[in-house]
């Protein structure tokens, strides 16, 4: 008597090999990332009592920082920010300076043919904290704001890259 072998189909097959390689080009585009917040929380959990992050950015101008806002054992929110050469810290109260969305605010109230903002980061810049934001026009070109931290002014402008 003859048993019955039931094949895999080739289009499941092609379908999961499909799969897999977009799933496995994502984890390489975002394993630069994963090693610098690595190497970043390292940095700031040895030197600060912070915990709870929730929040990352990555910071590349002059040097290169790496940002994490984390919680202090009273609950008080604080920006941890790490100069990924040195390793030095800088602890930066969040209630201190304008936040994320009033940075994007500002942008967007700049610029009435904004079409997305790609990127937003925190940083030094010139010995200041500041929020990066990058973001496309309605023709398709790049533009950069910086803006201080501590209260949004405009400290450049990189129109129509």
């Amino acid at each position: 008597m003859r048993r019955k072998t039931k094949h895999f189909p080739t289009f499941w097959i092609i379908i999961i090999l499909g799969l897999a390689i977009v799933l496995g080009s994502f984890l390489i585009a975002d394993l630069p990332f994963i090693q610098v917040k690595s190497q970043a929380l390292k940095v700031i959990k040895k030197k600060t009592n912070l915990s709870n992050f929730t929040e990352y950015y990555w910071y590349n101008r002059d040097s290169s920082y790496f940002s994490a806002l984390g919680q202090t054992p009273k609950n008080k929110s604080q920006y941890a920010i790490v100069d990924l050469k040195s390793g030095d810290l800088l602890l930066v109260d969040q209630d201190k300076g304008i936040s994320e969305n009033q940075a994007k605010k500002i942008v967007v109230g700049e610029n009435p043919n904004l079409d997305k903002i790609q990127k937003v980061r925190l940083g030094v810049y010139k010995n200041k904290v500041v929020w990066e934001i990058s973001f496309l026009n309605q023709k398709g070109e790049l533009n950069y704001y910086t803006l201080a931290f501590k209260n949004g002014k405009i400290l450049q402008k990189t129109l129509k890259i």
